[in-house]
């Protein structure tokens, strides 16, 4: 029996601007891995000259496929149910891209870190949309604050370890400084 009363992700409060920027961000994220999935299934020419030059052959068949499994993601994080399972694979297919373009040496802005960019968009439109992931991803100011400008101050022993916490009762980061 717990001891204190549990929040439940649909008590926790979701402004309704967050919330609203975060389906925009989802909406954009969608709506561009389904222009991805269109050219893949079709396949233009300009996605086999691509995947040509990143090394992987002109092969239409290999589009169709990352293309269906492209879409297979898409929907999942469409799908708000299954929307933190889709958003992982989405990742995991961006950390792909990422690797590729890496191997062959292209642009950095511009084509290495678009994965990350995207990857961005794809999980700051879920924290903002998603509560339970709000929960599970709790994003507070005060915590930097405590990092880097609170003073340590040393504390009890525990376990044979002594214990830093800083002047707001919070355990500091050992490798931020040394306590003084």
């Amino acid at each position: 029996m717990p001891t204190q009363a549990q929040v439940e992700p649909k008590d926790l409060p979701v402004l309704r601007p967050s919330q609203w920027l975060g389906r925009l961000l989802s909406g954009f994220a969608i709506l561009f891995l389904l222009f991805d999935v269109a050219m893949k299934l079709v396949p233009l020419p300009v996605v086999t000259e691509t995947m040509d030059r990143i090394g992987y052959g002109s092969s239409k068949t290999l589009a169709r496929a990352l293309g269906a499994i492209t879409m297979i993601c898409t929907i999942l994080y469409a799908v708000p149910p299954t929307s933190f399972v889709g958003a992982i694979l989405v990742t995991g297919y961006l950390g792909g891209a990422i690797a590729s373009h890496l191997r062959i040496d292209s642009p950095l802005f511009t084509h290495n870190l678009f994965g990350l960019y995207f990857g961005l968009m794809v999980w700051g439109g879920l924290w903002l949309r998603d509560p339970k992931l709000r929960q599970l991803l709790p994003f507070r100011s005060d915590l930097v604050r405590v990092i880097l400008f609170a003073p340590c101050t040393e504390g009890p022993h525990f376990g044979g370890t002594l214990l830093r916490t800083s002047s707001l009762g919070n355990q500091c980061n050992p490798r931020s400084r040394p306590c003084k």
